[in-house]
């Protein structure tokens, strides 16, 4: 499976947990609740999931513009480079990586 299909289908494991979590608990929690709630679920479903994990975010030369620091931060093993993929995905969702950050890596999770 290409890095591209395996993201897709961790973005939409992601966003099906996400939504399911959100029909069981509705509205009204502190952001915190859903935080814990969608890492405790996607461990639960054998992800490797590390909450408030600063992310880097670089510019095309490699220099470091500024650290976000997402909800939840998964790995997706990759056989190519981790750098492109997450290229790829900055330029592709840029308000997602907000919330949450999908980066691609050669290590296994």
């Amino acid at each position: 499976m290409t890095t591209e299909k395996r993201i897709f289908t961790l973005c939409d494991r992601v966003r099906e947990t996400a939504f399911a979590l959100h029909c069981y608990l509705r509205h009204g929690h502190l952001e915190k609740v859903y935080e814990n709630g969608l890492a405790h679920r996607l461990r639960e479903a054998g992800l490797r999931v590390e909450q408030q994990h600063g992310l880097q975010v670089l510019d095309e030369d490699g220099t470091v513009l500024g650290i976000i620091s997402p909800t939840c931060w998964w790995k997706v093993n990759s056989s190519s480079s981790s750098r492109p993929a997450r290229r790829w995905l900055t330029s592709m969702s840029p308000s997602f990586s907000d919330t949450c950050a999908v980066v691609a890596a050669n290590t296994a999770c």
